[in-house]
């Protein structure tokens, strides 16, 4: 993984970034994205649209923190049975409603009672 630091125009300074490493699926028939880019500096203070830096939702780019375990310390969690890979984990809870396993990476929106 690659970290760097770039300027963001919404916090008018420079923050790090992180390019995860890009999936591996030897044999496998999907195709498979490159790494992706994550902001490690994302908070609660970043609003709007999308980020400014990776183009990407506040909503998304949070998803994007929990798959790659970056950051670990930013979710609270939930423990419940992962939809993915059907195993009761602590789903780590994400902006915009959004729940995802630490272990498969699969995301849902969170069911509310």
């Amino acid at each position: 993984m690659d970290t760097r630091k770039v300027y963001c125009s919404e916090c008018d300074r420079e923050v790090s970034l992180a390019f995860t490493d890009p999936p591996t699926n030897p044999g496998g028939q999907a195709s498979l994205s490159d790494g992706d880019l994550v902001c490690l500096e994302m908070n609660e203070r970043c609003h709007g649209h999308v980020c400014p830096v990776c183009r990407i939702s506040p909503e998304a780019l949070a998803v994007r923190i929990a798959k790659s375990g970056l950051r670990p310390d930013q979710h609270a969690t939930l423990h419940a049975m992962c939809d993915g890979c059907q195993r009761e984990t602590d789903l780590m809870m994400t902006r915009g409603g959004y729940v995802t396993c630490p272990e498969c990476g699969a995301t849902r929106m969170m069911v509310r009672a």
